[in-house]
């Protein structure tokens, strides 16, 4: 149990590794931010790559890695009190803290910082950082949450100087205040650890095209990065073989120059039966845009204002109706507010923007009423999920909220769209895909990570490993398969 000022653990039950016996054949929770595969009884895992986490923090906490108060692990990477820091306090005295990782970390003064932080521990209590790339850390969500996943690489082992490969962890969560000192803490816990392996690459191939299928990929692709540096973005994009393209911080607000692009860098599709309709149509929005190689109709309207704290807003998103063979398909691309926390202008921001988009598309689409539909970018959830629940509200063809696509990296078991690892934050998933799942099944979501394919892999399918890092975003790809509209009565 937590002590102190927490009212519910961090760490669920400090005797998990004993009720929960560590097995290689079952498979490792999923990162996506769900606590739904964890049994009641499992508060950390760990495979041949990874320690996985879970924990509970109070409801006002706020997004963890931009909080008003520090939570930090503590793991004693060996399971041996005699290598790492020593405590003092009963609480810790059984653990030799070799590793700490610090969620909104501490200032010289204790006050908490944007970001994460990772320190290999001394015995003399001294702390070495660490970069967050060594670490492998991610968590999971991005956005204010009671429960969190967290995965460390056990890779980062190599740079704790331990003098044995470890059998066996243990660990505890610890909380501090706005001034620095430990307020609560969890139980200890102890994993026993498989053998660690390297990282396993992709090895099977994305999902092909299928003709039966409309495939829309949206790609935040760095402030018009394709211009300067276009071969990897062609390369993905003529791999991918999609319909339609939406388009986040495409900068450039003039439509040929993105139409000249991607007729110059993605060639006509080679699916049989498309034949004249490989050509590209193009429409364009502030910082936003949607190419398609079917048909394209603007909708209105050009450009979204919305009033926030008293001044007019240009909202970045732009809807088009694209007519496939398959089916009429209303699409939007939005890239909504950058930045902030939980609370703040920012998140107050998105959640304005959100409402505007969600007023202005149920307007709009009532010409279409039978349309799949999907809205798909860079949601930018680093404060709260309202904004995504916001903009898929009522808008189904049924009236029900959108659906939000599951979209896993290909060879890995996360929820990944967004990664920066110069940046102070972890690896997340930033890029959504809400569809009307009365219209559409959505029968592949995922995201393309060049750096989880083996070199065999990549040689086969025309990709290089460093692609992926033409932008901090990856692409993610959702293939839909329309559901006829009911025979009329």
């Amino acid at each position: 149990m937590l002590r102190r000022m927490l009212p519910l653990s961090l760490l669920l039950l400090a005797s998990c590794a004993p009720t929960t016996p560590m097995t290689t054949s079952a498979p490792s929770p999923m990162l996506d931010g769900s606590i739904a595969e964890w049994s009641a009884e499992s508060a950390a895992w760990a495979d041949a790559s990874h320690v996985y986490l879970r924990f509970k923090v109070p409801p006002d906490h706020g997004a963890i890695q931009n909080a008003p108060r520090t939570v930090a692990i503590y793991l004693d990477a060996d399971a041996n009190p005699a290598t790492g820091r020593r405590a003092t306090a009963r609480a810790f005295n059984t653990l030799g803290v070799d590793l700490e990782i610090e969620f909104s970390p501490r200032n010289a003064d204790g006050s908490p910082t944007p970001g994460v932080a990772a320190f290999a521990v001394a015995a003399d209590g001294s702390r070495r950082k660490i970069p967050n790339e060594a670490t492998g850390l991610t968590v999971s969500p991005t956005y204010a949450s009671r429960w969190y996943e967290a995965r460390l690489a056990r890779a980062v082992v190599g740079s704790l100087a331990l003098p044995a490969e470890p059998a066996a962890a243990g660990g505890l969560f610890v909380t501090y205040d706005d001034t620095g000192a430990i307020d609560g803490y969890s139980e200890p816990f102890r994993l026993p650890l498989p053998p660690r392996a390297p990282e396993a690459p992709l090895t099977a191939l994305p999902p092909a095209k299928d003709p039966g299928l409309v495939r829309v990929v949206s790609w935040n692709v760095k402030k018009s990065a394709p211009l300067a540096n276009p071969a990897p973005f062609a390369r993905v994009l003529t791999l991918l073989e999609p319909d339609v393209i939406l388009f986040q911080e495409w900068d450039n607000p003039d439509p040929d120059v993105l139409r000249g692009w991607l007729e110059e860098h993605v060639p006509r599709s080679l699916t049989p039966g498309r034949g004249p309709e490989g050509s590209w149509r193009v429409r364009s929005g502030p910082g936003v845009a949607i190419a398609s190689r079917w048909n394209l109709e603007n909708v209105p309207p050009d450009t979204l204002q919305m009033t926030f704290e008293s001044r007019e807003r240009t909202v970045r998103m732009t809807s088009a109706l694209v007519t496939t063979p398959l089916a009429e398909v209303l699409l939007t691309s939005i890239h909504l507010k950058c930045c902030g926390s939980a609370t703040g202008r920012e998140e107050a921001t998105r959640q304005a923007e959100a409402k505007a988009i969600n007023l202005m598309l149920a307007e709009s689409s009532r010409p279409w009423p039978m349309s799949m539909r999907v809205i798909a970018g860079d949601y930018n959830l680093v404060g709260t999920r309202t904004p995504l629940d916001l903009l898929a509200e009522g808008l189904d063809n049924d009236a029900s909220a959108l659906a939000v696509a599951d979209a896993t990296t290909l060879g890995d078991n996360a929820l990944i769209t967004w990664r920066d690892w110069s940046s102070p934050f972890t690896p997340g998933r930033l890029d959504f895909a809400l569809y009307s799942d009365a219209s559409g099944k959505p029968v592949h979501a995922f995201v393309l990570d060049t750096t989880r394919m083996s070199q065999e892999t990549l040689a086969r399918i025309g990709l290089d490993a460093g692609d992926s890092a033409a932008s901090d975003h990856l692409p993610v790809v959702l293939d839909l398969l329309p559901i006829p509209a009911a025979a009329p009565r």
